[in-house]
């Protein structure tokens, strides 16, 4: 089992490695990235390395502007739709893996959940102090730089959240 070790919400931890988006970390993310075949340059696949077919999706969707840590403090404090999908998520890996159930207490079950950016795969975590954008289902996120790089082209709507 493949484990990391990161500090968060002020201890060490140890976790196993968790991705809610299913194909985020794999193999297939090395695509995604570029390193492979979006960034060979004269290769006449596209001009930025970041983009990809699979993202006209997001054309024209409603942004959530997020600023984390605060929106996990919130989201942990108010029980809302966020909190509730990282808590469904842990607790269906706790199930599988037959571990970690200690971080289901309390605010360490954030610790559970990141995400990557659409374009760039950045990571994003609950802990992070930055902001960023995602969808209104939180199933795609967008880093702080794409969403500057791209957002006339996609001709996103935002609000906060």
């Amino acid at each position: 089992m493949a484990e990391q070790f990161e500090t968060n919400i002020g201890f060490l931890r140890k976790l196993p490695t968790f991705c809610p988006n299913k194909n985020c970390c794999g193999n297939t993310n090395l695509r995604r990235t570029g390193m492979i075949a979006f960034k060979r340059k004269g290769a006449g696949i596209v001009k930025d390395w970041r983009l990809i077919p699979s993202q006209e999706t997001l054309k024209n969707a409603k942004l959530y502007k997020i600023r984390f840590p605060n929106f996990w403090k919130e989201s942990y404090a108010t029980k809302n739709e966020f909190f509730r999908l990282i808590k469904d998520d842990a607790e269906q890996f706790v199930k599988e893996r037959k571990c970690g159930e200690e971080y289901l207490k309390d605010e360490k079950i954030g610790a559970f959940w990141h995400a990557h950016c659409e374009f760039c795969t950045q990571k994003i975590t609950t802990s992070d102090d930055v902001v960023c954008f995602c969808t209104e289902d939180f199933t795609e996120w967008i880093c702080q730089d794409c969403f500057n790089d791209f957002r006339e082209k996609f001709e996103w709507k935002v609000c906060e959240k």
